[in-house]
């Protein structure tokens, strides 16, 4: 559905959630709806393991002991936890442009029969226009283009080079400071409620 965002009313794939789920359900079966979850699983697996074991890890060698940490400022903390979120979404981050090139396809096999049945009822020059477009690009919404993960890796491989793997990074680093706050105000609340424990 992400795909149809900016489209007008009449040119988008798919009109609602269950239409969504449904024409891939009729299109690619109760595996459709699960395309790109094996990729994804593994994506979610390698950026957790870095962001929560990257800062654990590395607090205690940056800023010392739970004494040192607490007296080192909000600000040096927050630009640490940045570095850590950062290269763990960018290590991670060809991971899910596979899983994402993987989802987008989903139900492209069903928006192709029902194109085909709408071309099957024109006639003439309509008729010729219709397929041209709807074959002429690689990307087309009606052209199933990655057949697995390891297909996927390949394609994007050869044809965009490693670059490839990070188109859109940067907007996900910008993203990436609420998951650094994150991180930090952790660690900031459990002080709080440590030292409102040790008062009691």
């Amino acid at each position: 559905m992400g795909a149809d965002v900016g489209r007008a009313k009449h040119e988008r794939q798919f009109r609602s959630l269950t239409h969504c789920c449904s024409s891939i359900y009729k299109s690619d079966g109760v595996i459709g709806l699960y395309k790109g979850f094996g990729i994804s699983v593994l994506g979610i697996f390698v950026y957790r393991a870095l962001y929560f074991g990257g800062y654990d890890t590395g607090k205690r060698i940056v800023f010392g002991d739970d004494a040192s940490l607490k007296k080192s400022s909000f600000f040096l903390k927050f630009c640490f936890a940045q570095f850590i979120t950062t290269t763990s979404e960018t290590l991670a981050f060809p991971i899910d442009t596979i899983r994402r090139r993987l989802m987008m396809q989903s139900g492209r096999e069903y928006a192709a029969k029902l194109e085909r049945e709408r071309i099957a009822k024109l006639s003439g020059e309509e008729a010729e226009k219709a397929k041209a477009n709807a074959t002429k690009s690689a990307n087309s919404e009606f052209v199933v283009k990655y057949k697995s993960t390891t297909d996927c890796y390949r394609k994007i491989l050869a044809e965009e080079g490693f670059k490839g793997f990070f188109q859109g990074n940067l907007s996900n680093v910008w993203r990436s400071i609420g998951s650094s706050l994150v991180l930090v105000l952790y660690d900031e609340f459990q002080g709080y409620i440590r030292a409102a424990r040790q008062t009691h």
